[in-house]
């Protein structure tokens, strides 16, 4: 509730107003997320920085403060130009969170493990696993990631120039933004299949 993913200075802001009443794991978390705005913000140093100060209180923490550091760090990584060495985060901070069963948690490290594989082949089946691990998680907020690895094998396909299956990708991912509500994705995923029929110049 505390993220405003189009604003992170904001975010950041408020997690660090959360931080001041927290205590425990709820405090490692919440520096983890300061760490995300940092990271969006192309201030890596500062998100390994920040990350790196956590790292001495996780042999006493719990599995969440533990997995989302390793994501965290994964995805600054990652975005930094390094997918593959936050690759095996990522493997980490999944089989943490599904041994501890956090499925939203687990969900997002498997897309992100897909993220970070530089394979087409090889990110199709991440993807097809998060899309097989989300459909059967009995959290809501984990079937949720079906949406985005839909999307995002919609995308691989389309840059791989196979448009009648990214089609189909981005059909499926429209039909599961459909079921989270969320207008903005919605309307998203609606351009992405109009974008793939321009390019199969279907542009009735």
């Amino acid at each position: 509730a505390l993220w405003n993913f189009n604003d992170p200075a904001a975010s950041e802001a408020r997690f660090r107003e959360a931080l001041s009443k927290a205590q425990g794991d709820d405090a490692l978390i919440l520096r983890t997320q300061i760490a995300r705005t940092l990271g969006l913000r192309k201030r890596y140093d500062e998100a390994h920085r920040a990350l790196d100060a956590i790292e001495p209180s996780l042999a006493s923490a719990g599995a969440e403060p533990r997995v989302r550091t390793w994501l965290e760090r994964g995805r600054t990584l990652r975005s930094s130009g390094k997918p593959l060495e936050g690759k095996p985060l990522f493997v980490r901070a999944f089989e943490t969170a599904d041994a501890a069963r956090l499925e939203r948690l687990a969900a997002d490290a498997l897309h992100m493990i897909a993220l970070a594989e530089p394979n087409l082949d090889e990110r199709l089946a991440w993807n097809r696993r998060t899309i097989d691990y989300a459909r059967r998680a009995s959290d809501p907020r984990a079937q949720g990631w079906q949406a985005a690895a839909h999307n995002n094998i919609g995308n691989d396909l389309r840059e791989a120039g196979r448009y009648d299956d990214s089609l189909v990708a981005f059909c499926d991912a429209l039909a599961a933004y459909e079921r989270r509500g969320g207008a903005d994705e919605v309307r998203i995923a609606r351009w992405q299949i109009a974008n793939v029929l321009r390019l199969q110049g279907q542009a009735d």
